[in-house]
């Protein structure tokens, strides 16, 4: 091409810097989370661990003390897809809005949220026998700002109320 090399790695670097810019805009608790499904998914794609060491059993963890199960059920989502990124996507939009509007100076507390919702989960995969838990989590939570404006990809609807 005729813009040569040094303007292929400006355009890279810059790149590089808008998608750090992006994580680093993402609320603590929301990139912390997606930090920890990117890396427990990449342990999986790399044949380091299985899904199946990682999913909720509830047996295996009181009978072999595989405590990490009692997190990792929530950090695993599917291997690197399609599914994975709006899995990645929803996750980065609702709870980012959460975590700004409705937890805003608020980190403790919603992160008791989501310690909260894990545990019911938890209690219902019990229950229910349901292995993996993470979607749920996230469902679930980004129901809870049903004041503020809600989005898909699908639509967009928002409703407003006096606060």
């Amino acid at each position: 091409g005729h813009y040569g090399r040094g303007s292929t790695l400006l355009l890279q670097s810059r790149r590089a810097h808008t998608m750090n810019r992006f994580f680093e805009s993402i609320p603590t608790v929301t990139r912390t989370y997606l930090l920890l499904a990117g890396l427990t998914t990449a342990v999986v794609s790399l044949d380091l661990a299985s899904p199946y060491s990682l999913y909720f059993n509830p047996a295996a963890v009181v009978a072999k003390n595989e405590w990490w199960r009692l997190v990792t059920t929530f950090w695993y989502f599917d291997t690197f897809s399609l599914n994975w990124f709006f899995h990645m996507h929803f996750l980065t939009l609702y709870w980012s809005s959460l975590e700004r509007n409705q937890f805003d100076g608020k980190t403790g507390d919603f992160v008791f949220m989501i310690m909260f919702g894990a545990a019911l989960l938890l209690g219902l995969g019990t229950l229910l026998g349901v292995p993996f838990l993470s979607f749920s989590l996230v469902l679930w939570w980004s129901t809870c700002g049903a004041g503020g404006t809600r989005s898909s990809m699908y639509s967009s609807s928002g409703s407003s109320s006096a606060r």
